[in-house]
């Protein structure tokens, strides 16, 4: 018989430490030899804080190793991460570059993830073309959140060929043959007129028949139009009932619904600001703007609930910045002025201040005229700086009028001329939105 290169006391040795060592340590060492599985689990308990405490920079270093070893989900899991900034500074780009590991490793959640990146242009330039190969592909996988968005797209792209008065017929006909969506889109047209006479009843019909086939959007709708007594008598405890079946179905619609109602205690609900993030953290990871910008604004106030977070309410402002949300892109403006959860930064801050401003936000307009006017991140310009404040105090700012008198004084004659052609112009390309508190 072969002796071991252990020896008989090494094999010894090696018994007794197999004996005394924990289920944890087995784990971290084979993880540490190499075995993917091991990785994967050790970084799930990091995850999760079982059997050791929780630590989500070691979670995502243990993901990352399974990961560069080619495994799929393991790469599924550190572009979720990156997504999420969870042990890793937030990455959309990285995220889609692991996306796009496991989507190629034949991950059909990744294949969809990547799909929507494609689409929305997330962490990548936009390709639809792309993003619908893709979806497809997570489609005939069997992923049915890909299915029912490619039928989605399928539908649209298909009734946008038609004529208002044939996308009706369509429409109709669908819903006659059972298609819950086009009920909802039959029902929103008679609730609003658009393109047939205007019928509450008859809207109200089809509305409810697309609930009673628990179509989450139709549940959805149904729930917020007794929360405001829209169409219905208002009822708001079954408003509520029906956004809470509607959300735990998935409908990211009824998840904001549901936190407003959480955080202004709507339908009997308590006021509980910790909730109300919990439900717009549902669907702002849906990529829900509304949401975003309310979780953000949640972060940024704090309560008792729910600990102030600008770190976390400068990243859901960004979510939602990025997706063009006017009063999202001023509030991340403002906090790259006051360096309040990003490194102060004041190029940053007039950027988006700017993509607000050209959208109507008459806060934005004013901050980005006190942004010319003291050469904040711009060549001073003071001419630029009375076009953009009096854009502001048009588009209702109530603090833009002082200071447009004041910069006022520092133009001459054929400046203000000049700025008030500008501010003109400006005002008959766009129109004026509401101004905004900041946080």
């Amino acid at each position: 018989m072969r002796r071991s290169a252990l020896g008989w006391g090494g094999l010894g040795l090696a018994a007794g430490l197999a004996i005394a060592c924990s289920d944890l340590d087995r784990v971290r060492l084979k993880a540490q030899l190499g075995g993917v599985d091991s990785q994967i689990e050790l970084a799930r308990r990091y995850a999760e804080g079982r059997d050791v405490a929780p630590d989500q920079a070691e979670a995502f270093s243990w993901y990352l190793r399974a990961a560069s070893s080619g495994n799929a989900d393991a790469a599924l899991a550190v572009a979720g991460r990156y997504v999420e900034g969870l042990g890793v500074e937030q990455d959309d780009a990285k995220a889609v570059e692991w996306f796009q590991r496991a989507a190629d490793l034949g991950n059909a959640e990744a294949q969809l993830r990547l799909a929507q990146a494609y689409l929305v242009g997330k962490g990548v330039e936009r390709n639809p073309k792309r993003g619908l190969r893709w979806l497809q592909q997570a489609a005939a996988a069997g992923v049915p959140a890909a299915q029912q968005l490619l039928a989605d797209l399928t539908r649209a792209a298909e009734l946008s060929k038609l004529s208002p008065e044939e996308r009706l017929v369509a429409q109709r006909t669908a819903a006659e043959q059972g298609d819950a969506s086009s009920m909802l889109a039959l029902a929103v047209a008679y609730r609003t007129g658009d393109g047939v006479p205007r019928d509450i009843a008859e809207g109200n019909r089809w509305l409810e028949r697309a609930a009673e086939q628990s179509y989450p959007e139709a549940v959805m709708f149904l729930g917020h139009s007794y929360l405001r007594g829209d169409g219905y008598p208002q009822d708001e405890a079954r408003g509520v009932d029906l956004l809470r079946k509607a959300a735990e179905a998935g409908s990211a619609g009824a998840q904001h619904y549901l936190g407003e109602s959480y955080r202004k205690g709507l339908g009997g609900l308590p006021d509980d600001p910790a909730q109300a993030a919990e439900w717009y953290r549902k669907a702002a990871e849906q990529g829900l703007a509304e949401s975003q910008l309310s979780l953000a604004i949640l972060y940024t106030t704090g309560s008792d609930a729910l600990p102030r977070d600008l770190v976390e309410a400068a990243r859901w402002y960004r979510a939602a910045a990025e997706q063009g949300h006017p009063m999202a892109q001023h509030n991340l403006g403002v906090m790259y002025l006051k360096g309040d959860g990003v490194a102060q930064d004041a190029a940053q801050a007039v950027l988006w201040l700017r993509k607000a401003a050209e959208q109507g936000h008459a806060g934005a307009q004013t901050k980005l005229g006190v942004a010319y006017f003291s050469g904040m991140g711009v060549p001073e310009d003071p001419i630029e700086a009375w076009m953009w404040v009096d854009v502001g105090r048009t588009g209702g700012d109530p603090d833009a009028a002082e200071l447009l008198a004041s910069i006022e004084q520092n133009l001459d004659a054929a400046q203000k001329g000049e700025a008030e052609s500008r501010a003109q112009r400006f005002r008959a390309e766009h129109a004026p939105g509401p101004a905004a508190a900041a946080p």
